[in-house]
Parts: C-alpha cells; structure tokens; sequence
C-alpha cells in the first residue's frame, strides 16, 4: 500500500492552484488550498501537512512572512517548502526548493523534488 501523504497549495491564483492540482492529480497524495500565507499558517498547523508548495506574492500575508511564522512553532518547523515565484535571496534558506512558474508545469521534474522531499 503506498504512503499517502498530505501536501498544503498556497496560492492565491485560481488558474496556478489549478495547474498545481493538475500536475499532482495523480500523485494520490491529499492536497490541501489555502488562498494567502495567513490561511496557509493557519492550515499548516491543523492538517500537519508532508509538504508546502507556496507562492510568494499573495494578499493579507505573503509567502516569505508565512515561512517565518511555521519556522518558529516545533509542529511545522521541519515541513519541507517548496518556493515557487519571487522569492528574494534571504527567502531561499527557508525553503527546500525554489520553481520559477514558467517552469512549474513542466510535472514530471516537480514530481521528482516532491517525492524526493517526502522520502
């Protein structure tokens, strides 16, 4: 039986949550949404997740704020994040891989690092 994991989407674009569902739909993990780092915190905390892959520019809370905010509670300190978008330089030690969105959709890469990051 394969290890069913749980991977959180922070992103507040409709169209790049719908691509990132498509190229893990048959990933067989739970995915989870939130729509901005504030809701992503808040979801972090109650479904525990295996894996984040967060946008950085999003309302309310941008990614590089959200990833602070989970590096200082022990529950979610370890997830393993991916970045996908602008993350400046002082941004990219907080996260286990950084995607510029052109090349996110590429799937089979990113599916590759994701099942990498949840071995």
């Amino acid at each position: 039986m394969e290890n069913i994991k749980k991977i959180l989407i922070v992103e507040d674009y409709n169209l790049n949550k719908k691509g990132l569902r498509a190229v893990l739909e048959n990933s067989n993990h739970i995915i989870y949404e939130a729509s901005d780092g504030l809701e992503g915190v808040a979801k972090a905390i109650l479904e525990n997740p295996d894996l984040i892959i967060t946008d950085q520019n999003m309302p309310r809370m941008n990614g590089s704020t959200m990833i602070k905010k989970l590096k200082k509670y022990s529950a979610t300190s370890s997830i393993p994040i991916i970045g996908w978008g602008d993350f400046g330089e002082q941004d990219q030690e907080n996260l286990s891989f950084l995607y510029d969105k052109t090349d996110a959709y590429e799937g089979s890469e990113m599916i590759n690092t994701i099942n990498r990051l949840l071995e």
